[in-house]
């Protein structure tokens, strides 16, 4: 699963689901609307080619 492929907004909405934030408090820890936290996730999800239960996975270190 390739993640050089994020950006840094989507990498960051990435990380923050992973610690099981809802997207709207995704959306206020990144003071963006909630449909710009949903569009970054499903960005972040198809970059990676992983659904919510892959995204930790290909998040981790070295991948």
């Amino acid at each position: 699963m390739e993640t050089r492929a994020l950006n840094a907004r989507e990498r960051q909405a990435a990380e923050l689901a992973v610690e099981g934030l809802t997207v709207r408090k995704i959306a206020a820890r990144m003071r963006v609307s909630e449909n710009e936290a949903r569009r970054l996730l499903a960005s972040a999800h198809r970059k990676v080619g992983a659904g919510p239960e892959g995204l930790s996975r290909a998040l981790e270190p070295g991948e």
